[in-house]
């Protein structure tokens, strides 16, 4: 076990090194190139440690097919080609606070499983700052970050690896992909992926493609300013994952995608997106989106298409859409022939479209959402709109609430409530609260024709609605009695006649956790006593209000 200290040129090539060995330059940088030409043995690595190499004419260190390395406090700086390189199969190494400065690629390492890279940082390099490739398995990443470099990998190029867990990779300015993950498998645990500002012309900001994980949560995502028609997250092809704890914003298309998928995304905020806040597409795939939040996206809230399936719960959608913009503002846009599809527990309101907009021959459920102040744009649609073609599998639509569709323009199709046209399959709709508080005479609309011409439409009030579609026959025309609409709450009042009139769906909590006790609520949220006394089936809050099962909610509810 002997250590070398290098202090020019020459000295390294003639070294013979063995397991055990240590060699520094003691930060003094050395112009020239090294390859290591010998590999350590497991229990006794060889070690580079404080070196600092610059300028070689292809790469600045070279480990090809060497093992047991362990290499820790490293700068490389302005290799022609790669400040790192190290080809064909290994194992065992370790790299740790590594500063790579300028290249064409900053760090390329292929085939070596059991490794670990830790306190990594590549910047100034034309194309890619870190890439792990080629069928290495057991990876464990720390704290790798990259500033700038453009590839049509990403900045940092994660492939072909089996078993891998990450902890802080971060790109930023990247002008491609920020972050990209691909073609690896077995299982996957990761948390702090980031990648800020990457200018790119068709990639997105953080990319996962045709991976086959077995399982595993990948959580703490943060995607912001994907320039250039550039997504925020883009799941593609990544099956039993779990993503959670995800940022998305100012991304010039939609935030998070998935395409091809069934991956679960959970405890999400995407916003001022320029495309949507969440969209599914592709051939396949059901993705279970939970508890977020959706709003202020250029187009639609949440968007499935093709025969990809978005089923949704407890989410958030506003402000979504562009004035002037006729295909956009839809809380929920449902495509193509995406069979079962589910949104249910949510609050959709003050989109520029509809709260619900059905095309094609999807098929799905929209359960137990509150639905308040959204709009008709430039086309003439109601809150809940359905234009399905003849052959669709159909909507059901019960326990929701919906409230007001204001015209943005200023015309006379202000205040649809419901909208079916075209040779539309009529949907299952039922013991729903409707009101209305922007238009004093709001209707509905059963088969009309031409989107382009309102005149050929037919308008319906509430009971003409109801006999003419055969629809609604439990629902309710009645104020629901929020406990504050100006400021978005909305939580029902104990007087609401949206309380316990619903009907069984399947749920057994509302969007806050909340026990369902005998007939749902219509709408998002329960009631229930703060303190409760119970005796049998017999409730006394702590505010001395009684009721039978079903009729105390939310415990947040004060009046």
């Amino acid at each position: 076990m002997t250590e070398y200290v290098i202090t020019e040129t020459g000295q390294f090539s003639a070294l013979t090194l063995y397991g055990g060995d240590r060699v520094t330059t003691n930060d003094v940088s050395i112009a020239e190139k090294w390859a290591i030409g010998q590999s350590g043995t497991s229990g006794h690595q060889i070690s580079l440690d404080h070196v600092s190499l610059n300028g070689a004419t292809d790469y600045n260190l070279d480990f090809t097919g060497r093992s047991y390395l362990t290499i820790s406090n490293l700068v490389v700086n302005g290799a022609t080609v790669r400040n790192i390189w190290s080809d064909s199969t290994a194992s065992g190494l370790v790299l740790n606070n590594i500063t790579s400065i300028g290249g064409v690629t900053g760090i390329w390492i292929r085939s070596k499983s059991n490794s670990q890279y830790s306190n990594i940082n590549a910047s100034g390099m034309t194309g890619a700052g870190f890439r792990l490739t080629n069928a290495a398995s057991n990876v464990t990443l720390e704290n790798i970050t990259t500033v700038g470099g453009s590839s049509s990998y990403g900045s940092i190029d994660i492939e072909s690896i089996v078993g891998l867990s990450f902890n802080h990779l971060g790109a930023t300015d990247a002008l491609s992909i920020g972050v990209y993950i691909g073609s690896c498998s077995g299982i996957v645990s990761g948390s702090y992926l980031s990648s800020v500002d990457s200018y790119n012309a068709t990639y997105p900001g953080v990319y996962f493609k045709d991976n086959t994980f077995s399982s595993g949560t990948i959580s703490n995502i943060t995607v912001t300013g994907s320039y250039s028609n550039g997504l925020g997250l883009d799941a593609n092809n990544i099956p039993n994952v779990i993503f959670s704890d995800i940022i998305s914003t100012g991304n010039t298309t939609s935030g998070i995608d998935s395409n091809g998928s069934s991956t679960t995304f959970r405890d999400f905020v995407s916003s001022s997106n320029s495309w949507s806040g969440f969209s599914a597409r592709g051939t396949s795939g059901a993705n279970v989106v939970r508890n977020g939040v959706v709003q202020n996206n250029l187009w639609d809230g949440l968007a499935s298409a093709g025969a990809s399936v978005i089923n949704a719960d407890n989410i958030i959608i506003s402000g979504n859409g562009t004035v002037g913009q006729i295909n956009s503002g839809d809380g929920f846009t449902s495509h193509d022939t995406s069979t079962g599809n589910s949104l249910v527990r949510s609050v959709i309101y003050n989109n520029k479209n509809t709260a619900l907009a059905v095309i094609g021959t999807s098929s799905g459920i929209f359960n137990n959402n509150t639905c308040v102040d959204n709009h008709v744009a430039t086309m003439v649609r109601g809150s809940l709109w359905f234009a399905n073609s003849s052959n669709s599998p159909g909507w059901s639509c019960k326990n929701n609430i919906v409230v007001n569709n204001t015209s943005m323009t200023g015309d006379a199709w202000g205040g649809i409530l419901v909208m079916i046209y075209s040779g539309g399959v009529v949907p299952v709709l039922d013991y729903n609260c409707y009101w209305s508080t922007t238009n004093p005479t709001p209707f509905w609309v059963y088969n009309g024709g031409n989107a382009a011409d309102p005149s050929g439409y037919n308008k319906y009030t509430f009971e003409q609605w109801k006999t003419y579609s055969g629809q609604d026959t439990h629902s309710i025309f009645a104020d629901p009695l929020f406990v504050d609409s100006a400021l978005h709450d909305y939580r029902l009042q104990k007087t609401s006649p949206c309380i316990a009139t619903g009907t069984d769906v399947g749920l057994r909590e509302d969007a806050y956790g909340n026990h369902i006790y005998g007939l749902p609520n219509i709408g998002a949220t329960e009631r229930v006593p703060v303190a409760p006394v119970i005796s049998d089936n017999f409730f006394i809050g702590s505010d001395g209000t009684t009721a039978m099962e079903g009729q105390l909610r939310d415990p947040r509810v004060t009046s």
